[in-house]
């Protein structure tokens, strides 16, 4: 090979080396997609990625000197604009956020890591509900009319007499009646049957399709919320979603199909707050995340069951 052309290919290869570096560290721009910018608000952050088509997946997390003014999601979800990561907003101000760390997965396996460009965020605090002024009939007090006053104090009187009588009659038709007999009690169906039940009843996609994403991971939260409540003790139906999935993540540890119900928490809470609508393939994949759960706690329940009969037959021994 010449000098020549050997000074071609090496102008080449440092000229590429130069195009690769830069075009690394050029920011991915973000752009915020809330209705309402202002306290607990839930939202997206849009990621304007280079070729988006290619990407398989992708995860953004705030550093760890970022102030902590807005909350990701973590994963972020297709969408026809784009990429975008849900958020929650969390303290009112102007705040400058310098990047988000983005991990980048594309189709063909390889992983990338990129910076959001720095963007600002303004959070208002919730608006406040203003009472509507009073209105009045007349300016002035009218001259006191007695003859109505004793229709009234009259009318008054009539109906304390009667609700003297009523209570009487009441009060003796109490001391004449026989004892009553205690109604005999309702079994209560197992915590497990009950949850089976529920999740078949979505299972059919009947409310998702007739009532939207909204009703439908109400209903499939209500049953989980339920089911946790009813065998761990805790008020969970009392709960947020993201108390909810800390719960799960903290006090579950170790459970079969535990682990994946934080993120089916994570989008009812989407869908009921901030609008989400989802594909009817993530729809039955978190139905099948539920059912799985169940089907691990119905098998949990029945080896505990085992043990137990196999101790009381080793004690009566």
């Amino acid at each position: 090979m010449s000098r020549r052309a050997t000074r071609l290919l090496v102008l080449l290869v440092g000229l590429l080396a130069v195009w690769t570096a830069v075009g690394a560290d050029t920011p991915v721009g973000v752009r915020l997609d809330v209705e309402r910018p202002e306290i607990g608000s839930h939202g997206w952050l849009v990621l304007d990625l280079p070729e988006p088509d290619s990407v398989a997946s992708v995860r953004a997390t705030l550093p760890a000197d970022a102030p902590r003014v807005l909350l990701p999601g973590g994963d972020a979800v297709r969408r026809d604009d784009g990429w975008a990561v849900p958020i929650r907003l969390l303290a009112e101000g102007t705040h400058q956020v310098a990047a988000l760390d983005v991990r980048v997965t594309t189709t063909d396996g390889q992983r990338q890591s990129l910076k959001t460009a720095s963007f600002a965020l303004e959070v208002a605090a919730p608006a406040a509900e203003v009472a509507a002024p009073l209105e009045y009939s007349q300016p002035f007090a009218a001259p006191p009319n007695w003859g109505r006053r004793a229709l009234v104090g009259l009318l008054a009187a009539l109906a304390l007499t009667l609700l003297a009588a009523l209570i009487y009659l009441l009060w003796r038709r109490r001391r004449q009646r026989p004892v009553a007999t205690a109604p005999l009690a309702v079994p209560e169906v197992p915590p497990l049957d009950e949850a089976r039940r529920a999740l078949g009843e979505l299972t059919s996609l009947a409310l998702f399709r007739t009532h939207g994403s909204k009703a439908h991971y109400a209903a499939l939260s209500h049953l989980l919320r339920r089911y946790l409540e009813r065998t761990c003790g805790v008020p969970a139906l009392e709960l947020t979603e993201d108390e909810v999935r800390d719960f799960v993540r903290r006090r579950l540890v170790g459970r079969a199909g535990a682990s994946p119900l934080g993120a089916v928490f994570d989008r009812a809470g989407l869908a009921k707050f901030a609008r989400w609508e989802a594909d009817e393939s993530v729809v039955r994949e978190d139905l099948g995340t539920a059912g799985a759960f169940l089907d691990a706690e119905a098998e949990r329940e029945r080896i505990a069951a085992a043990a137990r009969a196999t101790r009381r037959a080793g004690e009566a021994a």
